[in-house]
């Protein structure tokens, strides 16, 4: 009975060791906390106009993480609607002379607790929509898979972007935050 007993134990103790584990990965293997800010340049723009995009990305962690100051494979769009409703979009592979994946790589650089870097989008005309647009693009191995969302359509927008490093970590930047950050939104106005 006592050998039972014991093992039971054993077993409780593994469970809650390997819930404590999955936790620390789920916030970013233990590298700390990075927060996510976003704006625009400007509350309004005219039609035709290049919207720019700043996303701050902020260590809020105890120690230096690395983070990747392309948008490349690590920020997506959670959400991007003009007056309430989902805007036009289209996906369309990407291809790199170097693999995506490794270019993501190079990108990183470290944090220290308190400091921020900026990832900068700026619209621009995408034939495939005939309009202005903003991008993102997913890492898939050694491409990717980028999302063209229209904005150049006058109407006000509201944009709800994550950040989530999906590369590996380089020799140069092992602590990489693996996490994903916090939602923000941005609005902004298109006028004709």
């Amino acid at each position: 009975m006592l050998n039972l007993i014991q093992k039971k134990s054993s077993v409780a103790v593994g469970v809650v060791v390997l819930i404590v584990a999955l936790f620390f990965i789920m916030r970013g293997g233990g590298n700390g906390n990075v927060t996510l800010t976003a704006q625009t340049d400007k509350e309004s723009y005219s039609a035709g106009e290049a919207i720019n995009l700043t996303l701050s990305l902020t260590n809020a962690g105890e120690k230096n993480t690395c983070i990747g100051e392309a948008a490349g494979g690590s920020v997506r769009f959670a959400s991007v609607t003009r007056d309430g409703g989902a805007v036009a979009e289209r996906t369309a592979p990407s291809y790199y002379i170097e693999s995506l994946s490794e270019l993501v790589k190079i990108m990183l650089v470290s944090i220290a607790p308190g400091e921020s870097i900026d990832i900068a989008l700026t619209s621009y005309v995408d034939p495939g929509l005939g309009s202005a647009a903003l991008r993102t693009t997913e890492l898939d191995e050694t491409s990717g898979f980028t999302t063209f969302y229209d904005v150049g359509t006058p109407g006000a927008y509201e944009i709800e972007v994550a950040y989530k490093y999906r590369g590996e970590a380089s020799e140069a930047c092992p602590d990489v935050f693996k996490g994903s950050t916090n939602a923000a939104t941005v609005s902004f106005i298109v006028t004709q």
